[in-house]
């Protein structure tokens, strides 16, 4: 069940604005509706087909070697944005499976 809409501010690249949110009460993950799409530069794109092909091993050394920072053993760093999150020390953090996408 819905509890309530509240437009919050939110900051993200050259987006500085306020955004509906939407507060339910069951503990499922968070998802943001349509309307933040635009503002934030997400874009969906339809998927018209889907084929599958095995790779050679020439396509994969050229995977590993245009995105070496990625396959190697190193423990890596994000470099965007600085992030904060303001959490609630009195909630204690939840673990959920993965949800299945729907293939067909």
């Amino acid at each position: 069940p819905v509890l309530g809409t509240k437009k919050v501010n939110v900051e993200y690249g050259n987006f500085r604005g306020y955004l509906p949110i939407t507060v339910v009460s069951n503990k499922l993950p968070s998802l943001l509706g349509r309307e933040w799409f635009k503002p934030l530069g997400i874009k969906l794109a339809g998927v018209h087909e889907l084929t599958t092909a095995e790779p050679s091993r020439d396509d994969i050394k050229a995977l590993e070697k245009e995105f070496h920072d990625v396959f190697s053993a190193e423990l890596g760093k994000y470099k965007g944005t600085p992030i904060s999150f303001s959490l609630d020390p009195s909630i204690a953090p939840i673990h959920l499976k993965p949800r299945r996408v729907p293939f067909s």
